[in-house]
């Protein structure tokens, strides 16, 4: 059985045994807000990490040399369900209406052990070698090329997406009918 089924299984034994009317809409939430690690998304894709140093003596260059290497990115999107709000519900009628906060990027790193350095790309001239510092420095300007791409990637529709259909799926089976979605206003980006 798949943690989703048990969280939604158990979730539903507990709306099911308990709670009277008066405590229903705050088991919901209880509920909802308890299964907030299930709320996410990630993403691993290749990312190429290139870099060029040119060194110079007196203002004239006296050699170039090459860095490539390939590795694996990882984005983790989700929604922090533990601040979910009930807009409006009714048992009766069997609806309800959820306020969720914005999507937010959770974590977005480049693993150093994942690093493939491409070594026939990968050239150290006699004047200009390659050095720690300047791996660094690529390493990092590749860090900020991948914020760049996720911040145009999609990601926002597909936690959304992902997400709506899971709280959907769990509200269905507590028996509601008609369930909408707000979203809160995004906070400034970290």
């Amino acid at each position: 059985m798949t943690l989703f089924r048990m969280v939604l299984l158990l979730a539903m034994l507990a709306l099911a045994c308990g709670p009277r009317e008066d405590n229903r809409e705050q088991e919901l939430v209880s509920r909802l807000q308890s299964s907030s690690e299930l709320a996410t998304v990630e993403m691993v894709f290749s990312k190429v990490v290139r870099g060029k140093k040119t060194s110079t003596i007196l203002g004239i260059p006296t050699g170039t040399s090459d860095f490539l290497a390939e590795t694996e990115a990882r984005v983790k999107a989700g929604i922090d369900l533990s601040k979910v709000q009930v807009e409006s519900l009714d048992w009766d009628k069997k609806t309800v209406i959820l306020r969720l906060p914005p999507p937010s990027i959770i974590s977005l790193s480049i693993p150093a052990e994942a690093m493939k350095v491409n070594e026939e790309a990968t050239q150290n001239n006699y004047f200009s070698s390659l050095s720690s510092e300047d791996m660094d420095q690529f390493y990092r300007q590749a860090d900020a090329e991948l914020r760049q791409e996720v911040a145009r990637m999609n990601l926002e529709g597909l936690v959304k997406e992902k997400t709506e259909g899971f709280l959907r799926r769990f509200l269905q089976e507590a028996g509601f009918a008609q369930i909408s979605f707000q979203y809160g206003k995004p906070n400034s980006e970290p």
